[in-house]
Formats: structure tokens, C-alpha cells, sequence
């Protein structure tokens, strides 16, 4: 294993560390997608190396509320949260999601979506430490690998 400033290579691939951010989910699935354009290097949503210091997937909420999460999907292309809607009246909930981002060498960008129909609900991507980016529904973000 290797590292190079924020990112982490291991067996020939690249990881870096991703958060979503998400802000007024109050019930539903909120997805968003992983891809790259034709011709690019690979990239996948992943839990990390295989050190127990670097990998793994991490659910930040604020102190005393309860995030009620009825399912988590995590694969190469998809994170899916899905949040029960509270009968108790709570309202949304906002929380983070860390996770990796695996890639093979050489790749400059990968693109995240977040699904159609999101009106209301903000997600925002922090890669490798850089601010936040917003996701617009349906919209491809693209993300570069290292900054310009």
C-alpha cells in the first residue's frame, strides 16, 4: 500500500474518500449513481482498502436525533438511503454518509446523479476533501479526480 497525499493505492487502485451530505430527507429512498464516460479509467463506490485504519462507511447525524434509515444499498454504481417517514412528527433529518471511491490509475473524472424526483431534498458531495458540491436531480455532476 501507498499513499500520495489523500489518496490510497492498493493493488493497483486508487482510492479517495467521499462524503454525501444530505439535508431535509423525511422519508423515501434517496439514490445516487456512480458512473464514468466511455473511454475513462473505471470508478466504484467501495468500503476502502483492506487496512482496518483506512476502510469502511461511516453514517454522521447530529448529537441526540435519531436517524431512522429503513435500508442502506451500497454497490459499485448505487447508494441507496432509504428513511422511514415519522408518524411522530420529527420532521426531515439531515446526516453523512463517508465512503471510498476506488479507481483504476490514470482516471481524471467520474460522474455522480442523484435520482429524478428529489425536489426539496439536497444532497452535496465532498471529494477528497474539497468543498461540497451540490447534486441537482437528475442532473450528472461531473467530479474530477485531482484538483486542476
Amino acid at each position: 500500500m501507498s499513499t500520495t497525499e489523500s489518496t490510497i493505492v492498493e493493488n493497483n487502485v486508487e482510492y479517495k474518500a467521499l462524503i454525501l451530505k444530505y439535508v431535509n430527507v423525511s422519508g423515501g429512498a434517496v439514490t445516487v449513481n456512480l458512473s464514468t464516460q466511455a473511454g475513462q479509467p473505471k470508478a466504484s463506490y467501495s468500503t476502502g482498502p483492506n487496512f482496518s485504519s483506512y476502510g469502511g462507511l461511516e453514517i454522521d447525524v447530529e448529537s441526540g436525533i435519531s436517524l431512522p434509515i429503513s435500508s442502506l444499498q451500497v454497490n459499485p454504481t448505487i447508494v441507496t438511503v432509504a428513511v422511514q417517514s415519522s408518524s411522530g412528527g420529527s420532521g426531515a433529518v439531515n446526516f453523512g454518509i463517508t465512503l471510498w471511491v476506488a479507481a483504476q490509475p490514470n482516471i481524471q473524472s467520474f460522474i455522480l446523479t442523484l435520482q429524478p424526483g428529489m425536489e426539496g431534498i439536497t444532497v452535496s458531495a465532498e471529494f477528497d476533501g474539497r468543498k461540497g458540491q451540490a447534486l441537482s436531480p437528475g442532473t450528472p455532476l461531473a467530479v474530477f479526480w485531482n484538483p486542476l
